[in-house]
Order: structure tokens, then sequence, then C-alpha cells
């Protein structure tokens, strides 16, 4: 199988597993707050990171560790503060498609800073249109649209700031640094912002949070299947399609998130949602044409 196969399976699969996430963080924060979750699960993590790849990267110039910092820091502290306090806010549906938007900064932020020669086609914008309309269907109901500002204003806040990751996260993956390194690096640059802010908001964690299995099953699956593994898929992924190509799989997120919402969180699901469901598989499928 070639690199860009492996590419497209790599973008696939990490939309399926951040797709379960906003479910996962959902049970979660009834025992711990947004920072907290934060903090534990990159450091289970990093520490994951740590056992596959034991070898201390060196430094690797200002340059190079500039763009690992940025990336550490919109990517990983910044906005996965913006998406956990949104989910105290609205439901994991309503923030995974919201969040969905990202393709669209990641192109607008591509554009913006001349990073990229990649095309935007008319088969991508066709696509993000249908994908948005589905996006919207899936939060339509009888009584009509229903948001929460502040859950909207962060979930969206959260889509800009991942945009603005992917651009550092591509200057870095240019160089010839392995990708379990890379991610590695990225989750030290968070901690190193997470921690400082968690000592402010408070953090109050003991062994007694973790009583609870389904609590300590989900904590792990965050921070070492969502955090650590799927960090290192998707920089595989973007090294080996590039940044707007792997994109467009976000928008398969939602419809992940609102399937599996309505199993685990009992969340609502109707017409409205499995045909927004269809229009973003579609969406997708445009776009990567």
């Amino acid at each position: 199988m070639n690199k860009k196969a492996l590419g497209h399976m790599a973008a696939l699969l990490c939309a399926v597993i951040w797709g379960t996430t906003f479910i996962s963080t959902k049970v979660v924060l009834s025992t711990f707050t947004p920072i907290e979750i934060l903090v534990i699960r990159f450091i289970l993590g990093y520490l994951l990171l740590w056992a596959v790849r034991p070898k201390t990267l060196p430094f690797q110039g200002i340059k190079w560790e500039a763009n690992a910092f940025f990336a550490g820091v919109f990517g990983i502290a910044l906005y996965y503060l913006a998406e956990n306090y949104a989910l105290e806010y609205t439901s994991a549906g309503n923030v995974s498609l919201i969040v969905s938007t990202a393709p669209f900064f990641i192109a607008i932020t591509f554009r913006l800073l001349k990073e990229s020669d990649e095309k935007l086609s008319i088969y991508f914008f066709l696509g993000f249109i249908l994908a948005i309309g589905g996006i919207a269907l899936m939060n339509y109901s009888e009584g009509g649209f229903s948001f929460d500002l502040t859950g909207f204003i962060l979930a969206l806040l959260g889509a800009i700031l991942w945009g603005i990751y992917s651009v550092f996260i591509k200057r870095a993956g240019k160089q010839s640094v392995d990708t379990i390194a890379l991610t590695r690096r990225t989750f030290f640059y968070g901690l190193i912002v997470l921690l400082p802010i968690s000592l402010l908001l408070g953090f109050d964690v003991s062994a007694n949070n973790f009583k609870d299995l389904n609590v300590l099953i989900n904590v792990i699956y965050l921070g070492l299947g969502a955090s650590a593994i799927c960090f290192a898929v998707w920089n595989f992924a973007i090294k080996s399609l590039g940044a707007l190509v792997s994109g467009v799989y976000i928008y398969l997120v939602p419809a992940i998130t609102v399937v599996f919402s309505y199993f685990f969180l009992n969340e609502g699901m109707n017409i409205y949602m499995i045909a927004g469901t269809i229009l973003v598989i579609i969406g997708l499928v445009i776009s990567e044409k």
C-alpha cells in the first residue's frame, strides 16, 4: 500500500476516534473540570509516546522549535480548552458540528499566510457547502435551530485555532523529524502552557476520582488513544496528504459524534440528523475530488 493510501486511512481513523472523544469528554466532565481532563490526558499521551520512542530528541533549531511550540500552544492547549469548555455549555453533537468547520479555517489560514500551493478547486467549495448544510440539518428539529451562544463561540474558536495549528504542524513536519518525536514535542509544549493555567483555574485530582470504572476507561481512552496515538497518526496523514486534503476528513466527525451520542449519551436523533449525516459524507467525497 502506497503512502498516500495510508495517509487516507490514517485521516479516516482519526476522524472516527475524534468523533467519539466528545462523548468520552462528556462522561469524564461529570468527575473532572475541563482543565483537569486536559492535563491528565496529555500527560498520559506524553508518557505513552516516551514508552514507544524513549530516545531524547535533541534541539532542532530555533525555527523548528518555534513551529513545534506554537503547534503545541494552538493545537494542544488552546484548542482543547475551547472544546472542553464548550462541552460544558452545549451537547457533544453541537460542539462537534461547529468544530467540523475547521477545514474551512485551515484553507483560509493557509491562503492568508501563503503557506501552500494546494489549489482550492470548485469541488472543495461545493463539498464545503454541502457539508455545512448537512451540519446545519443535523442540528435542526421541528422547533427550529437551537445553539447555546457561549458554547457556539467556544466551539467556533476551537475550529479557528485548529486552522492555525495546522499551519505550524505542517511547517514543523517539513523537517526530517520522526512523527512520534514531533508529536511528543508538541505535547510537551502544550503541557508547558496547560500546567500554569491549571494552577490558576484549580487542579484537585486524587485517586478517588478514578474509582468509577467508566470514568477511568474514558480517561485512558482520551489520553492514550485520542491523544498520543491519534495525534501521531494525524501528523502522518498531514505529511502524506497535505493539511487541506487531510482536513476534509474532519467533516466526518459530527456524523460520528451524533451517532455515538445517541447510543451513549441519549442525545436525540431524528430524520434531520440522518439526512444531515448523509450530506456530510457526500460533501466529504466531493471535497476530496
